[in-house]
Parts: structure tokens; sequence; C-alpha cells
């Protein structure tokens, strides 16, 4: 059970939009004397767990009514496999949350679609969609400034690691694996600008007259790609577990809709738009003050 000096937070969202790294982030943020960027990591499998302790000195404001100093929040991140049945790798129908901070990334319209498949999961658990049940945050990340542009393999390693991971990579690879890995990278830079961010569908939708003719075509090819994926999903789950499969849903829903069925939550009190996870500083001023308030509502209640 969650107490007041002891909470726990479930974090949860697609692979790759940068819940690992938030959690780093959070806890140098909260003990600046820990070295939490010493290392590279890869995407989570099954679970991870961040105890972070939320008593800190004068550098942040935040309200919170609990004044032990031993306070802790345990987040308990989720890999993106979405398995919590009795095969999954977390038992997740035996625990109980204070909240679940929902996480998409900026850029990738597809992880905020995700979300509602997140949702309805954790509804079918009742920790989520009923008045009793965790509160609610909507986590935005920004994993890359916007005035950069890198399609390499350290684009997701915050700018701590940058420099090491380059090192590294120059020992190990010849020129023929690197001019490989260059022709390669620039190939696939031209097609990721086709990629959609969730600030495309909503620029859309709030200037639908003033929008461009090229993000609607774009748009409109998306959505026909994504229905067809979504129908092409949904039948291969038929034919694997029957008419009555539940895994997947017929309808896939839009950017909008998944994002709506997060803050529209009961227990919904909490949304942060582009929280920068590139530069610690920058996530500090951008971010902290949010989390903490939202950890202060979990203690009050």
């Amino acid at each position: 059970m969650n107490t007041q000096n002891e909470l726990r937070i479930l974090v949860v969202g697609d692979t790759g939009v940068g819940k690992t790294l938030f959690l780093r982030r959070l806890r140098h943020a909260m003990m600046p004397e820990k070295d939490d960027f010493n290392s590279t990591w890869g995407p989570t499998v099954g679970y991870y767990v961040e105890v972070i302790l939320t008593k800190r000195q004068q550098r942040f404001q935040y309200s919170s009514q609990s004044s032990n100093e031993n306070s802790s929040v345990a987040f308990i991140e989720l890999g993106g496999n979405r398995n919590f049945g009795r095969s999954g790798q977390f038992p997740i129908s035996l625990m109980s949350f204070g909240g679940v901070i929902f996480v998409y990334d900026r850029n990738n319209a597809n992880s905020a679609i995700g979300l509602s498949q997140w949702y309805e999961d954790l509804k079918n658990y009742g920790i989520v969609g009923n008045s009793g049940g965790a509160k609610v945050m909507l986590l935005e990340t920004v994993l890359t400034p916007e005035n950069s542009f890198s399609m390499g393999n350290n684009n997701w390693l915050p700018d701590e690691l940058v420099g090491s991971y380059l090192e590294e990579k120059a020992k190990k690879s010849s020129f023929c694996q690197r001019s490989i890995e260059k022709i390669w990278n620039s190939s696939f830079s031209r097609i990721n600008m086709l990629k959609l961010s969730v600030s495309d569908f909503q620029q859309q939708q709030q200037q639908q007259q003033q929008c461009s003719l090229r993000l609607r075509i774009s748009i409109l090819l998306f959505h026909l790609i994504s229905r067809f994926e979504g129908l092409l999903l949904f039948i291969v789950a038929v034919i694997l577990f029957g008419p009555s499969q539940q895994s997947l849903p017929f309808h896939r829903p839009s950017v909008t809709e998944s994002l709506m069925t997060i803050t529209g939550d009961v227990n919904s009190i909490v949304t942060l738009e582009a929280c920068p996870l590139y530069d610690q500083l920058q996530f500090e001023a951008a971010a902290v003050e949010s989390v903490m308030s939202f950890i202060g509502s979990l203690r009050s209640t």
C-alpha cells in the first residue's frame, strides 16, 4: 500500500519516449551528488524501479504536506510491451499506485496514439478511470533541441554521454563501417523528414484554414497508413487468438482522441508539455516544479 512517506508512481509509455531518461534527470535534480550519466542504457525490458528522495533543500519550491525528511517516491517504469497477464514480467494486479505518469514523445505522433492502449490496459485493472483510482499526469517529452536534427545512433543520448559515445564508437568502428553508417543515416534522415509530430496535428486542428497543403497531405497519408496498419494487426490478432481477442482494438484513435482520453480522466491533474530531456538545467527549470506539485497532490490525499 501507499503511505504518506512512501508513494508508488507508475510510469508508462511506448519504447523510446524517454521514460528512463526522465527518471534519471529527476533523480539527478533531487540528488545532484549522484552521477546518473556515467554509463549508457538501453530500452527497458520488463520494468525499472527508481526510488527518489523528494525532500529538497531550498533549491526548488514545491508544495507538499509531508514534513518527514525521509519521504521517498518509488517510480516504477514499465517497458513498452504492455504485457500484464500471467505470462507478463510485472505483477501489476498485485500492487496499488498513488499516481500514473503517461509519457509520449512530442516528435513521435505514434507514441501519443499508443497512450490510449496503455490507458485501457490500466483501466481494466482498476488503476485509472474511476474516482478512487490513481491520479494522472500527462508528460510530453522533447528528446532533442528543435534547432538540431541528427539521425545517428546517439540521437537518444543525453548531452552528458554524447562525447564518450563518439569516442568509443570511433575506436570500435572501421572506416568502411563508418562510411556505410554515414550513407544509411543520410538516407534515413530524408525519409524521417516526413515524420509528423504531435504539434503538427494540434496545428492542423486549430488552424485548418491556414494549414499548409504539404502538412494536410502528410496528415492524410499518416491517417491512411495508420488505419491500414491497425487493420492488419487486428486481423493477425484475430487469426492468432480468435474473434474474442481484446489485445488490439479494431478502431485506432487519433492523436487528439488519445491525449483527450488521458486528460479527460476523472483524476487527471497535471499536464506537462515540451519537457526538455536533452539538457539537465533546462529540465530542472521546466519540469521539476510540476513533477513535485504532482507528488505533493498525492501526499495530500
